[in-house]
């Protein structure tokens, strides 16, 4: 085990990272170590890290560090955030938006405490910007829908919306 050539990981995986990051690095991991099976949890950073304190799990895959000085942390990805809308959507005309634009137009966003509203929440924090969250939701295939309906405009990592 040692080796990685057998045995068990336990890994935990921030929610939106599951649909977007985990299948890349799971394959890259499955061809290196086809003999170790994996036992994944889905779950928010903060209880990843309490997870990882308890030795329930070995790894942890999450977009920020939450400040715990006693872990180690490495960067292993990294994507673009992009503006998604429905192709009658005025934005979907323009090559450039502007986050004080983005910030008068009903929002489809995921939850609190997850990767991508976090990022929102803090962008639009230091850019003195408020915005109006018409649906949250941690459904990927919801938002898929609410933006054909043009029922409003998400922000996203690229990986994410495209799988």
């Amino acid at each position: 085990m040692e080796q990685g050539k057998t045995g068990k990981l336990s890994i935990g995986c921030n929610t939106p990272l599951t649909s977007s990051v985990l299948p890349y690095i799971l394959d890259t991991f499955s061809e290196k170590y086809p003999k170790v099976s994996i036992d994944i949890d889905t779950s928010s950073t903060p209880l990843l890290v309490r997870l990882i304190r308890q030795r329930e799990i070995q790894l942890a895959i999450t977009p920020h560090t939450n400040g715990d000085s006693g872990l180690i942390y490495q960067d292993v990805f990294s994507e673009p955030y992009c503006l998604i809308v429905s192709p009658t959507h005025p934005f979907a005309k323009k090559g450039k938006v502007s986050l004080e634009e983005i910030s008068h137009e009903p929002l489809i966003i995921y939850r609190k405490n997850t990767l991508y509203r976090d990022m929102i929440d803090i962008i639009m924090v230091q850019e003195n910007l408020f915005y109006k969250a018409k649906f949250e939701t941690n459904n990927l295939q919801l938002i898929k829908h609410l933006i054909k309906k043009n029922a409003g405009i998400h922000i996203s990592g690229k990986n994410t919306y495209e799988r």
